[in-house]
């Protein structure tokens, strides 16, 4: 179709969706279905189309006496949704901007970037102030923000792989080796864990699925193969059955809560497997079927004497000697503090 005069630049079929919600909601126009053609760009048929989308989104439109040149004037309905596309309620709206802190957490990738700009653009819908009420209803709390603007590009490529299904070759840098290696994987899924920044992706290498740290992998570059993702992984058995982010062979785990203690742990959501045992003694054992031990170390680590590891049998054997040896660091240390205090 030829260029009219005066047409606006082409807009996508939501673009379009926007602007006429935009527009059909200010009562001081006289917008006829030919001006919202030329001004669009596009035929009668196609507004005429979008028009019943905004019908199934909820909108309502009625044609006024108001007639300019034997065409009605459309404008929504009075009992039509607040201008905000699609209606929203304000607890919708309060969880989007809840989604906007938590995009925070990744700083300097393109999801942040892109949820400022998806909120800006709804923010004319219902005004500045708000925009300001909505920013200050709900507050997401965590620790330290990590900045990705160094992996911001390998971000976007991982993700443009995952959409696509493309096998990738990445640099990954090994904290256990302290060496760089190549790896060709299959990404997956980009997972946020704990104020960080995660791909799952089945490594060829390995022949399994695992988690590498986004701020260690150096380069991504796309090997010209494609995959079928279904064919190694079920995303959600995989990381249910992690405690944390390690993966690992799936054990039976078995942890003492001492009497003192046992209400406050009762309530705790752990794991999906989490299984409670009251015994008379007052004591409660809770019972996992998971993988990764180093997050439950940590984590048994920050509950004190509250606990105790009871199984299985060689990851208590570790732990035992891994508190051994910060108690023989922690008396060290304090030895040498007591020696630089009477010198």
């Amino acid at each position: 179709m030829a260029k009219r005069p005066g047409q606006s630049r082409e807009l996508t079929k939501s673009g379009r969706l926007f602007e006429l919600i935009r527009l059909l909601g200010d009562t001081r126009k006289n917008l006829t279905l030919y001006d919202l053609s030329e001004r669009f760009g596009t035929d009668i048929r196609t507004i005429q189309r979008d028009m019943a989308t905004l019908r199934d989104m909820g909108y309502s439109f009625s044609e006024t006496s108001c007639v300019v040149g034997r065409a009605r004037v459309r404008h929504f309905a009075p009992e039509a949704p607040f201008c905000v596309a699609p209606e929203f309620t304000n607890e919708e709206l309060s969880a989007l901007y809840a989604t906007r802190q938590v995009y925070a957490f990744l700083k300097g990738t393109h999801f942040e970037k892109a949820a400022e700009s998806a909120l800006a653009k709804m923010e004319p819908f219902f005004g500045p102030d708000m925009a300001e009420r909505l920013s200050r209803a709900v507050l997401v709390k965590t620790g330290p923000i990590r900045d990705y603007s160094g992996h911001h590009d390998a971000i976007r490529r991982l993700n443009d792989a995952i959409i696509f299904r493309r096998v990738v070759r990445i640099q990954y840098f090994s904290l256990r080796k302290g060496t760089a290696d190549y790896f060709c994987v299959h990404p997956y899924l980009l997972l946020f864990y704990s104020n960080a920044v995660y791909l799952v992706a089945f490594s060829e290498k390995h022949q399994e699925s695992r988690t590498f740290a986004v701020e260690r992998i150096n380069h991504v570059n796309e090997t010209g193969s494609g995959f079928e993702r279904s064919s190694h992984l079920d995303e959600t058995d995989f990381l249910n059955n992690h405690f944390g982010i390690h993966s690992g062979p799936l054990t039976t785990v078995c942890i003492k809560v001492f009497p003192e203690h046992k209400r406050r742990m009762k309530d705790k959501i752990l794991h999906p497997s989490q299984q409670f045992t009251f015994s008379r003694d007052g004591t409660l054992t809770i019972t996992l079927q998971m993988s990764g031990k180093e997050d439950l170390f940590k984590w048994l680590l920050s509950q004190g004497d509250a606990l105790q590891l009871m199984a299985p049998a060689e990851w208590v054997e570790e732990f035992q000697q891994l508190i051994g040896k910060m108690t023989a660091r922690y008396a060290r240390d304090s030895a040498q503090t007591k020696l630089l205090t009477c010198s």
